[in-house]
């Protein structure tokens, strides 16, 4: 399952909050520093691609945006319901909230600005850990 709605929050808030590094340039910072065959890395230059991953299963899943644990269920389930030329803005900001905010161990969900909407930081759902 998704929630279309928390997707539509995370675009709006990031395209907002913005990024010191232009959208493309970030994008091919962390297509160079990740472990992507070379045909997913096609399908996410190409944009129309989310790229499923463990960071972003954990951010997705706390946020409460997905239920599932599988990466291939996400990267479908995402692609599927990100507006076109949203997909590359969602993977790079969530890779960045995954690594340096909404970590495995220790999350800073207190210093999180999604934290009003976080089912992780709310106890909404217990699975979301």
């Amino acid at each position: 399952m998704v929630r279309q709605d928390k997707i539509t929050y995370l675009i709006t808030f990031f395209q907002n909050e913005g990024d010191e590094i232009p959208e493309g340039e970030s994008l091919k910072l962390w297509i160079e520093n990740a472990s992507f065959t070379v045909d997913i890395i096609r399908q996410i230059e190409d944009g129309g691609f989310f790229p499923g991953n463990v960071i972003n299963n954990r951010v997705l899943a706390r946020l409460g945006v997905i239920t599932t644990s599988g990466i291939l269920e996400t990267q479908t389930l995402m692609s599927e319901f990100i507006p076109f030329t949203k997909h590359n803005l969602l993977f790079v900001s969530i890779q960045k909230m995954g690594l340096q905010i909404c970590t495995a161990f220790n999350p800073a969900c207190v210093e999180c600005k999604l934290s009003d909407i976080c089912d992780f930081y709310n106890e909404k759902n217990r699975w979301a850990a």
